[in-house]
C-alpha cells in the first residue's frame, strides 16, 4: 500500500509539475509616464523719476536718460529675449514732434553715449534661466526752436522665452 500511494504522489506530483509549467503564462505592460512644468516668464518695468521729468530744452540739445528698471525672470533653460520699441514724445497740436531711440543694458552697466543708440527697437538677450535685470535708456535731441509745451510718449516693452 505504501508503494502504491508513493508512486500515486509521485505521479502526481509529474502531472501537477506539467500542468503548472505549461499553464502559467507570463505578461509584460508599460507604464506610461508624463507631465508638464509650466512656463515661468515674468516682466516687471519701473519708471525712473526721470522718466516723467525729461529735460526738453527750448534749444537743440541731445539728452541720454535712464527711463526704467527692468526685472524679469524664467525657467526657459535659454533664456528670454526683452525688446523695446523706439519711438516720438509729441503734444497735441504741436509742430516738434521729438523722436527718441532706446536701448536696453544689463543692470549697472555705464550709462550709454547719445552715439551709442542704433535707431529702431533694442533687444537685450539672456542665454539661460534665472532672474535677471535690465536698464531702459532713451536718447533724444530737441529742435533749436522747440515748440513749448508739454510732450508725451510711451515705450513698449515685450519679452519671449528663446527656445
Amino acid at each position: 500500500m505504501k508503494s502504491t500511494l508513493h508512486r500515486t504522489i509521485i505521479v502526481s506530483g509529474l502531472f501537477f509539475s506539467t500542468v503548472t509549467a505549461f499553464s502559467s503564462a507570463a505578461f509584460a505592460d508599460t507604464v506610461n509616464l508624463s507631465g508638464n512644468v509650466p512656463s515661468i516668464l515674468e516682466m516687471t518695468t519701473t519708471a525712473t523719476a526721470a522718466a516723467s521729468a525729461l529735460e526738453l530744452p527750448t534749444s537743440a540739445d541731445t539728452k541720454v536718460v535712464q527711463v526704467a528698471d527692468i526685472a524679469f525672470e524664467t525657467n526657459d533653460a535659454e533664456g528670454v529675449t526683452i525688446t523695446a520699441t523706439s519711438g516720438t514724445l509729441t503734444k497735441t497740436g504741436g509742430q516738434t514732434p521729438i523722436d527718441f531711440q532706446v536701448k536696453l543694458l544689463a543692470d549697472g552697466t555705464a550709462s550709454p553715449g547719445s552715439t551709442d543708440f542704433a535707431s529702431g527697437n533694442t533687444t537685450h538677450t539672456t542665454n539661460s534661466a534665472g532672474i535677471g535685470a535690465a536698464d531702459l535708456y532713451i536718447t533724444y535731441t530737441t529742435a533749436e526752436y522747440q515748440d513749448p509745451g508739454a510732450y508725451s510718449g510711451n515705450i513698449n516693452v515685450t519679452i519671449a522665452d528663446n527656445s
